[in-house]
C-alpha cells in the first residue's frame, strides 16, 4: 500500500464546491462577529494575561479569519520543511490548564461567518499536512481536534472535516491513528461518536470509515461497543447505512491474503457481544433489540396519542394516561398444569419477529413513495436553515385532526422505509454470518441460546436409507423450525419405501412428476420440497450423494430451483450444464464430477455453459488424473472457462439459450445487429481432486454401549414391566377418547440429555419436539463445521432412554438435547464434555420443561466449569424442575459424580435393580434414592415397537435403563393429578372445592419431597427400605378397572379411577 492516502481529487473538488455554496447561501443569514477585546470579561481577560501562550494560539486564529495569510505563500507565516515561519514557534504550542493546540481552538470557533470558515479550513489543511501530530493530540477533556469537530458536528464542522482535515494529504496511518484514538470518558473514536449523532452526517461518516484501519473499525468504547453495533441501530436502518454496514463488516474481518497469520490479531467487531450487565449482544441482536424497544415508544405514543384524543377537553395536557386494570371477566374452564396453574404446553408469549420474513435480493432504488421520509431520515449535508415561518393556525377539533392525520401519515411512512431498510440490514448480517463462521458461531450470533431451536441445517446422515417412510418422516419433524437460511444441507443415498406417496403442499404440485415412468431416482424430490414447505429460501451449501443410480436432470433441477444456493456438490457425475444455469442462476461454487468425457467437459466451458453463472468464482474439479490426455483437456478446459463474455453497449452480458440442441439468443436480449463493444474476463478458479468418492457425510463419532457383558443376554421378565404395559395401554385407549374433548395442551415435557434420538422411529409419532444439539465436529475435509444432529441416536443409547419414558408414560412430550461426546486423549474412551451437559441443563430450564433425565453422570468439574454447573442445576432447582440422574454402576466406589455431587437432596438418585427388586450388584445402595428396573430390560416388548439399529428383544442392564423409567413415573404420577385436578373442576361445575384436588396440588406435586412420597405410595417395598416400588400393587387393579370401562359411555367413570388414584398420592395441606 501506499505511504500516502490516495484521494479522489474530483470527488474531493465536488465535496469542496458544494459546501462553499452551502456556505455562500447561509453567509447573509450569519452574523459576522469579530472579536472584540473591549467586551472581554474581565475573567476572560485575566486568563489571557495568565496564558499567554493560549492568547498567541488565538492571535494566530484571529490572523486567519481575518485574511491576514497569504496562501499563495504559507510557508511564510506556518514554515514547513526546513523552514521556518511567522508561527512555526508557537503553532505547535499548548495553551496552559487546556492543553488545546491551534487547531481544537479552530474548531471550537463557533463565531466564524461563512468567509471566516473557509479561511480556517485553509489553516487547517496546510496545518495538519507540516504538523501531523497535532492531529493526535489530546486536550484536557481527552479530545482531539477532529474528535471535538465530530463530537459537535454542525454545518461549519463538517466544511472544516471535508475541506481542512481531508483535504491534508498526510500519511495514511496518521490519518487512521486520528479517527481511532478513544477520546473522552466513554472513550469513543471518532467513528463511535459520528455513529451517535442525529442525524447522521452520512458524508463526513464515509470519509472516516474510508481513512481508518482495522484496529479502529473494531474499537471498542467504555461500554464495549464497536462502531458495526452502532450503525447496526435500528433508528438508523436505510440505505446509507446499509452500505455503511457492509463496508465495516469488510474493514473489520481479517486479511483473507494472511492465512490466519493477521499481523493484528484482534477481535472482529462482528464477532463482538455487548451489552449492559451480563446480556451480551451480537450486532444482529442488537439490531433486533433496538426494534423491540422502537416499537414499544411507538405503541406508548400511539396509547397517549388516542388518550388525549379521546378527552372533553381539546387542550392538551402533559398529564400521562391512567392505567386501569381491567378484571378477568371470562369464566372459563382454566389450565391446570404442572406450572403452578399455568397451561403446561409452553407457548411463546409473542410471535417470532419476522426477520424471516421474505426478504428479497437487495436492490439500490428508492423505496416508492417514501422518497420525502428518506430525506428526513437522511438530511442533506449544508447549511440548511429551520423553517420559522410557520403559519397560524385557529385551534379547532377538525384542523387539530387533520395536523394529527398527517404526522400519523408521516411517521407510518418512515416508519414503513425503517422497516424495509431493516430487514435488507438484517438479511446482510445474517448472510454474511452464514457464510464466514461456524454453525456454533452462526447460531450464538443469531439466535442466542436459541430458546425456540430454531435449526440452521439439516443433515440426513444417520436417519433411514433403505425403505425410508416419508410418512413417519413428515409427521416426526412437525415442530422442527429452520431458519429462512441454511448453512448447509447435506444427503446421503437415500430411498424411499415403495407405495408410500409423500405429503407437503409443495410436493403435491409435483405428484405428476414424481409417479411418471422415467429413468432416474426420484426419491430426494420429497426431501427439498419439504424443506421449501419449513421455509427454507436460500442454502449456502447443499451435499447430495448420488454417484450410483442417479437422480435425473429434470428431479434435480426441480429439487434445486426453489432455492437460493451458494455452493453446489452434488455427486451425479457430468452434471447437464443447462441443468445447472436454471437451477442454480445465483451459485458462487461448484463441484463437479467428470466422468473423462470431453464433450461433457468442453459443454461446461463454453459461453453457453457454466460461464453464464455471473456470480461463480470457483469450481472443484473431481475425476480420474492417472491418464495425460485427460490432464491436458482440463488444462483447456481452464482456460475455457475464463474467456471473456462479450458485453454490448446496454451492459448486458450475452447469454444463450439451448434449443435442439442448438445455442440460440433468447427473444428479449441483444439483437445480433448491435457491436460488441467490451468483453468481461471471468476469474473463475478450477481447483482438481483426484478422489472422485469424497464422502463429507462422515460419521461424527460415537460413543459405547453401557451394558458391561457383550454375550448374548438371558432374558429375565421383570413384573414391573408388565404392570406399566398393561396400565399404559389401557390409558392409551382411555386418552384416545378424552384427550381432546377435557385435556388439549395437557403435556409434562421431559428433557432427554443424552447422545440424540432417533426419530423416525413409528413408536415416537407427536411424542419428540423439535430438540438441540450441543456437538459438534469437522467434516472429512476439516473446512467446515457440522452440527451432531439431536435427531440421530450415535449408538441407540438416548432412543432407548426415549421409549422408556413413554413406555411408562405414553403422554409425555420428549425434548431430546444431544451432548457433546468425545475420546478421552489419554484412554480413547468416550466421555461427555461437562461444558455441553451444564448447557444442556441450562436449555431444558430455558425451555421450561417439568422433568429432566440424565442417564449419565460426570467426574466433578473443577474451577469456572464447576461454576457454570452448578448455576445450572441451581437455576433448574430453583425452578421447580424434577431432575433424574443415574448412579454411577461403580460399586463402592468413593469418587464424586456430577450431576448428583452438587447435592443429593436435589435429585432423585436412581439405581438399577433385578427382576426380584433387588440391587443391581454394581449400584451402592445407601447412594441412590429408589432402585427401578436396570437388569436384561426388554425394551421392545411387543411386535409393532422395533428399534431401528437396535436389536428387537435386546436386554438391557445399568442404571441409565432404571433412570428413564424412574422419569417416565414421574411424569405418570404429574398426569394423574392434572387429570384429577381437571376431574375436581368439571365435577364442582367450574370451580374447585371440598377436599378434591386443584392447581395448587398440581404445583405442590412438582415438590421433590412431595413426588417421592408419591412414589412411595406407590407400593414402596419395605424390603429394598422403600426404594423398589411394586407399582403392581397399586396399578394393576386400576388397569383392569380401566379395561372393563372401554365404552365411550363410561369415560366419566374412568376418569375418576384416575382422580382417586391421584387422590391418594397427594398429601393436602
Amino acid at each position: 500500500m501506499s505511504s500516502e492516502r490516495v484521494y479522489d481529487e474530483q470527488a474531493m473538488d465536488d465535496i469542496e464546491d458544494g459546501s462553499v455554496k452551502e456556505l455562500d447561501r447561509d453567509d447573509e443569514s450569519i452574523q459576522s462577529e469579530e472579536i472584540d477585546d473591549d467586551d472581554s470579561s474581565e475573567d476572560e481577560k485575566q486568563l489571557e494575561d495568565d496564558n499567554p501562550k493560549l492568547k498567541r494560539l488565538q492571535e494566530i486564529v484571529k490572523a486567519i479569519k481575518n485574511k491576514k495569510i497569504d496562501w499563495d505563500n504559507p510557508k511564510e507565516y506556518f514554515g514547513g520543511k526546513n523552514y521556518q515561519g511567522r508561527y512555526s514557534g508557537h503553532v505547535t504550542e499548548l495553551s496552559e490548564g487546556g492543553d488545546d493546540n491551534i487547531l481544537h481552538l479552530i474548531v471550537k470557533d463557533d463565531d466564524a461567518t461563512a468567509d471566516e470558515i473557509k479561511e480556517l479550513a485553509k489553516a487547517i489543511k496546510y496545518i495538519v499536512r507540516f504538523y501531523p501530530r497535532l492531529m493526535t493530540t489530546q486536550n484536557k477533556q481527552s479530545f482531539t481536534p477532529l474528535y471535538y469537530a465530530v463530537e459537535n458536528l454542525d454545518k461549519r464542522k463538517a466544511y472544516l472535516i471535508k475541506n481542512g482535515f481531508f483535504k491534508s494529504r498526510i500519511k495514511e496511518d496518521m490519518m487512521a491513528k486520528a479517527i481511532g484514538t478513544p477520546c473522552g470518558v466513554h472513550q469513543e473514536t471518532c467513528l463511535h461518536r459520528v455513529l451517535k449523532a442525529q442525524p447522521i452526517n452520512y458524508t463526513v461518516l464515509n470519509l472516516l470509515i474510508a481513512s481508518a484501519d482495522r484496529q479502529t473499525v473494531n474499537a471498542k468504547d467504555a461500554q464495549a461497543w464497536t462502531p458495526l453495533h452502532r450503525a447496526a441501530q435500528y433508528e438508523h436502518s436505510s440505505e446509507e447505512m446499509l452500505d455503511v454496514i457492509e463496508k465495516l463488516i469488510k474493514m473489520g474481518e481479517p486479511d483473507p491474503d494472511s492465512n490466519g497469520l493477521d499481523s493484528s490479531p484482534l477481535e472482529c467487531a462482528f464477532d463482538t457481544y455487548s451489552g449492559p450487565g451480563r446480556e451480551k449482544l451480537s450486532v444482529y441482536e442488537y439490531h433486533l433489540k433496538t426494534r423491540e424497544d422502537d416499537e414499544q415508544r411507538e405503541k406508548a405514543r400511539a396509547a397517549k396519542s388516542t388518550t388525549t384524543h379521546s378527552r372533553s377537553n381539546p387542550t392538551p395536557t402533559r398529564e400521562e394516561p391512567k392505567q386501569i386494570d381491567q378484571p378477568n371477566k371470562h369464566n372459563s374452564k382454566p389450565a391446570i398444569d404442572g406450572k403452578g396453574g399455568e397451561n403446561l404446553q409452553k407457548l411463546n408469549q409473542k410471535e417470532r419477529e419476522s426477520t424471516n420474513a421474505n426478504v428479497q435480493r437487495r436492490k439500490r432504488g428508492k423505496v416508492e413513495g417514501n422518497q420525502e421520509s428518506e430525506e428526513e431520515d437522511v438530511p442533506k449535508l449544508g447549511l440548511v436553515r429551520a423553517n420559522t415561518n410557520l403559519k397560524r393556525v385557529a385551534f379547532s377539533e377538525s384542523n387539530n385532526n387533520s395536523a394529527s392525520t398527517d404526522k400519523k401519515d408521516t411517521r407510518a411512512e418512515k416508519r414503513q422505509y425503517r422497516e424495509s431498510w431493516s430487514l435488507k440490514i438484517l438479511h446482510v448480517l445474517k448472510l454474511h454470518c452464514l457464510r464466514t463462521r461456524t454453525i456454533a458461531q452462526a447460531t450464538r450470533f443469531l439466535y442466542g441460546t436459541n430458546k425456540d431451536d430454531v435449526q440452521l441445517f439439516f443433515d440426513y446422515s444417520g436417519l433411514p436409507k433403505e425403505d425410508a417412510d416419508p410418512g413417519t418422516f413428515y409427521d416426526n419433524f412437525q415442530t422442527t423450525q429452520f431458519d429462512e437460511i441454511l448453512q448447509y444441507v447435506e444427503f446421503p443415498a437415500v430411498r424411499l419405501k415403495d407405495g408410500k406417496l409423500p405429503r407437503g403442499e409443495t410436493f403435491r404440485e409435483h405428484r405428476g412428476l414424481y409417479n411418471a415412468k422415467t429413468i432416474g431416482r426420484k426419491d430426494l424430490l420429497f426431501f427439498f420440497c419439504w424443506l421449501k414447505d419449513k421455509g427454507v429460501k436460500h442454502i449456502i451449501k447443499v451435499v447430495v450423494q448420488d454417484s450410483t443410480d442417479c437422480h435425473c436432470d429434470e428431479i434435480i433441477e426441480k429439487c434445486l430451483s426453489p432455492f437460493c444456493i451458494d455452493v453446489l456438490d452434488w455427486s451425479k457425475p457430468d452434471l447437464d450444464p443447462e441443468m445447472l444455469c436454471n437451477a442454480c442462476p445465483d451459485v458462487k461454487e461448484l463441484h463437479l464430477r467428470w466422468g473423462a468425457n470431453n464433450a461433457i467437459l468442453r459443454a461446461w466451458g463454453e459461453a453457453e455453459g457454466l460461464r453464464r453463472l455471473k456470480l461463480l468464482d470457483k469450481i472443484y474439479l473431481y475425476y480420474d488424473q492417472t491418464s495425460d490426455y485427460t490432464k491436458e483437456n482440463v488444462e483447456q478446459f481452464r482456460k475455457r472457462i475464463g474467456t471473456a463474455l462479450p458485453v454490448y453497449p446496454s451492459g448486458k452480458i450475452m447469454s444463450f439459450m439451448v434449443k435442439n440442441g442448438a445455442a440460440t439468443q433468447p427473444n428479449n436480449e441483444i439483437s445480433d445487429d448491435i457491436s460488441v463493444t467490451s468483453s468481461v474476463a471471468r476469474q473463475i478458479e478450477v481447483l482438481v481432486s483426484q478422489n472422485s468418492a469424497r464422502n463429507p457425510l462422515q460419521a461424527a463419532g460415537s460413543t459405547t454401549s453401557e451394558s458391561r457383558d457383550s454375550s448374548k443376554p438371558s432374558f429375565t421378565v421383570h413384573k414391573w414391566l408388565e404392570s406399566i404395559d398393561m396400565f399404559s395401554g389401557e390409558l392409551k385407549a382411555l386418552m384416545e377418547k378424552i384427550g381432546k374433548a377435557h385435556h388439549k395442551g395437557d403435556e409434562i415435557t421431559i428433557a432427554l440429555i443424552d447422545d440424540g434420538v432417533d426419530i423416525c422411529e413409528k413408536a415416537f409419532r407427536d411424542r419428540i419436539i423439535h430438540g438441540k444439539s450441543l456437538g459438534y465436529y469437522w467434516d472429512s475435509d476439516q473446512r467446515d463445521q457440522r452440527a451432531k444432529q439431536w435427531y440421530v441416536s450415535e449408538t441407540g443409547h438416548g432412543t432407548v432412554m426415549a421409549h422408556m419414558i413413554l413406555r411408562v408414560c405414553p403422554m409425555a412430550k420428549i425434548y431430546p438435547i444431544k451432548l457433546d461426546i468425545g475420546k478421552d486423549p489419554t484412554t480413547g474412551a468416550s466421555r461427555i464434555k461437562p461444558e455441553s451437559a451444564a448447557a444442556a441443563i441450562e436449555a431444558a430450564v430455558e425451555k421450561g420443561v417439568h422433568i429432566i433425565s440424565m442417564s449419565w453422570t460426570v467426574n466433578e468439574p473443577q474451577n469456572e466449569l464447576k461454576t457454570k454447573f452448578d448455576e445450572a442445576l441451581s437455576n433448574a432447582s430453583r425452578k421447580g424442575i424434577l431432575m433424574f440422574c443415574s448412579s454411577p454402576d461403580e460399586g463402592n466406589y468413593s469418587g464424586e459424580h456430577y450431576p448428583t455431587a452438587y447435592g443429593p437432596d436435589k435429585f432423585f438418585r436412581i439405581g438399577a435393580s433385578q427382576a426380584d427388586g433387588h440391587a443391581y450388584s454394581w449400584v451402592s445402595l445407601e447412594k441412590v434414592d429408589f432402585l427401578f428396573p436396570g437388569v436384561d430390560v426388554v425394551q421392545a416388548n411387543k411386535k409393532d415397537i422395533k428399534l431401528r439399529g437396535v436389536e428387537d428383544r435386546k436386554a438391557e442392564t445399568g442404571s441409565s435403563i432404571s433412570t428413564a423409567l424412574a422419569a417416565g413415573l414421574a411424569a405418570l404420577v404429574l398426569w394423574f393429578v392434572i387429570i384429577g385436578a381437571k376431574y375436581s373442576w368439571d365435577e364442582n361445575q367450574g370451580s374447585f372445592g371440598g377436599d378434591g384436588l386443584d392447581a395448587n396440588d398440581v404445583k405442590a406435586i412438582q415438590n421433590i419431597k412431595a413426588m417421592k412420597q408419591a412414589f412411595k405410595k406407590l407400593g414402596a417395598s419395605r424390603e429394598s427400605n422403600e426404594k423398589f416400588i411394586e407399582i403392581w400393587s397399586v396399578l394393576d387393579d386400576r388397569a383392569r378397572t380401566l379395561k372393563d370401562l372401554h365404552g365411550d359411555q363410561n369415560v366419566k367413570l374412568a376418569r375418576q379411577v384416575i382422580y382417586k388414584l391421584a387422590r391418594n398420592l397427594i398429601v393436602k395441606s
